[in-house]
């Protein structure tokens, strides 16, 4: 098999589609690298599910798997290093009574991080004894980090891009930029949904549609990843194989929550 980069955009606990989609480009650890461009939880159906995948394919590729810092995984994180009354929001007894509100105020980026998709995680992780989900967070704070160069020279993937006019080491535009206009040398990510895989740079925008065609790869611009899987659509893979790509998707069959499913983009 030709030598692989692969892709993955946000996944946000669609375990089962990124497992589908796994399978279908047949991925291999001992051979391929692979490059996941954050937002592994928050608002999916099956987070603990998601971030197990990520531990086992982890164990088996080592270094040859890169996992990105999303915004939700910082939201994550920066909530678990705040503490109100010595305690964090996850054990803090009135995480669970009428005043769960006020907690949220008075934790450093809990409130954002909960309006943000994390109710789900904490439903479905912090209900966990204190023990398993300390693992995950341990997992998280060491392992993802907030951006990947290409050996080759070819690309530069963040999760949420680059913005013209901004160092590229700026790390809230790393995880959090929303602008489509920039044209330095090529960034890969994810973090703004699109329907398909789309390349921006000042005053231009290309749609890739079809997937499955062999693309070369642009010298510059911004190519976001992010198919809102969580939102309905789909999970895409961008393949790379010297200076040529090409796109492989599966589309979402989860069982998302409410108000996640079929939103427009």
């Amino acid at each position: 098999m030709a030598d692989r980069t692969i892709l993955i955009g946000d996944i946000h606990g669609c375990q089962r589609t990124l497992d589908a989609l796994l399978k279908k480009i047949a991925y291999t650890p001992e051979e391929d690298r692979i490059i996941f461009v954050g937002d592994y939880i928050d608002r999916g159906p099956h987070i603990r599910e998601t971030l197990d995948h990520l531990i086992r394919l982890q164990e088996k590729a080592g270094d040859r798997a890169v996992f990105l810092m999303g915004n939700h995984e910082k939201m994550l994180l920066d909530t678990a290093d705040n503490t109100w009354e010595g305690q964090r929001f996850f054990e803090h007894p009135a995480r669970n009574t009428a005043d769960r509100k006020h907690l949220t105020f008075l934790i450093d980026g809990c409130r954002i991080w909960l309006w943000n998709g994390g109710t789900e995680t904490e439903r479905q992780i912090f209900s966990l004894e204190r023990a398993e989900y300390d693992r995950y967070l341990e997992w998280l704070s060491r392992n993802l980090v907030y951006d990947y160069r290409d050996e080759k020279g070819r690309f530069f993937v963040t999760h949420a891009g680059a913005e013209y006019g901004v160092d590229l080491d700026d790390i809230e535009t790393k995880i959090w930029n929303r602008s489509g206009s920039y044209d330095g040398p090529l960034v890969i990510c994810g973090h703004t949904p699109v329907k398909k895989p789309s390349l921006f740079r000042q005053s231009f925008r290309r749609e890739y549609s079809e997937y499955g065609k062999a693309y070369e790869l642009p010298s510059n611009g911004m190519l976001d990843i992010d198919t809102a899987c969580v939102f309905g659509h789909s999970l895409t893979a961008m393949i790379i194989i010297g200076r040529q790509f090409y796109f492989e998707s599966a589309a979402n069959c989860e069982s998302c929550t409410e108000g996640e499913r079929e939103r427009d983009i």
